[in-house]
């Protein structure tokens, strides 16, 4: 008989959200109306914190960082990855230089060039499953002399096997963030605390995988635009072989901000992803999908491509 396993980064997670005093209350139908400038700034915020900011869907797929083999060396420990997030241009005009807005139209402005949400990370596993790093997120936008933008720096403590019962998986982790891009000064965000849990579920004797990879970000001191974001995608997979899966995962974004009453949310943004994971070499994986916006109607005049990409470097 197996038993559940919890690890400690759990209770650091939920502690520190605690003394945070953010109650999260049931979201609201009400919808955002995304500016440019909260649009740049949310991307410098948050991009890609090592599990996901644009959704990775990669059930069945073993990456490093979850290897269980016995560490024989201290480099063994040693961990460095690059994970990244097409935000690709609109199925309708799929050679354009923009990408699209939270409804999926395509959106002409510097703030909306396709680009790639990207983070590197590095650390030391000090078991087979718990370590701590630090993380380096970053835009890179190859269009309209965008370059790099550096994003919010942070340092993270995880858990790959924060809880494994049978086919469950549960990952934690707990990250504090510096104000470290343009958009989060400007905001006067003192520090961000943040967690990105993931679930994983193999049924039973098939291939087929449900999960969802989630975050909750608390931006302490901003004197503008969100204070809390929480973010979810859902998903439902199927493993075609060791190379191939297909998925589906539903995405869902919501704020609380600045100066909004109670301790209600608003949605930002929703969307539907079908595609394709694919693993091209050993700690190398390409997600392509296809989004479908859902806050106006679901069509290809609301849609755009993206994919989600993750290298293992050591």
């Amino acid at each position: 008989m197996k038993h559940t396993k919890i690890g400690p980064v759990f209770a650091l997670s939920v502690s520190a959200f605690a003394i945070s005093g953010i109650s999260l209350a049931a979201p609201t139908s009400k919808k955002i109306k995304a500016t440019p400038e909260a649009t740049v700034a949310s991307y410098q915020n948050d991009a890609s914190s090592a599990q996901t900011l644009q959704p990775a869907l990669t059930a069945g797929v073993s990456t490093k960082t979850d290897n269980t083999a016995s560490i024989s060396s201290p480099l063994d420990r040693v961990y460095m990855g690059l994970t990244s997030a097409f935000h690709g241009a609109p199925i309708k005009n799929i050679g354009s230089e923009y990408s699209v807005d939270t409804n999926g139209r395509e959106k002409r402005s510097n703030y909306s060039t396709v680009l790639f949400d990207s983070e590197i990370g590095a650390g030391y596993r000090i078991t087979k499953s718990i370590g701590a790093g630090l993380v380096v997120p970053f835009l890179a936008a190859p269009v309209r002399n965008q370059g790099f933008t550096l994003g919010d720096v942070g340092v993270k403590a995880f858990d790959s096997r924060l809880i494994s019962n049978g086919g469950l998986r549960v990952k934690g982790n707990f990250i504090i963030q510096a104000p470290t891009s343009d958009s989060s000064r400007a905001r006067s965000m003192s520090y961000g605390l943040k967690t990105t849990p993931e679930v994983h579920y193999n049924l039973a004797h098939s291939n087929f995988e449900l999960g969802a990879y989630t975050e909750f970000k608390d931006y302490i001191g901003v004197t503008k635009d969100k204070t809390f974001k929480m973010w979810y995608l859902p998903y439902a997979a199927y493993k075609l072989n060791d190379r191939f899966s297909l998925n589906v995962g539903y995405e869902m974004e919501y704020h609380h901000n600045v100066g909004q009453k109670g301790l209600g949310f608003d949605t930002y943004m929703t969307d539907i992803q079908p595609g394709v994971v694919i693993v091209v070499a050993k700690g190398v994986i390409i997600n392509p999908y296809v989004q479908l916006f859902t806050m106006k109607s679901v069509d290809f005049d609301h849609a755009a491509v993206g994919a989600f990409m993750s290298a293992n470097i050591l």
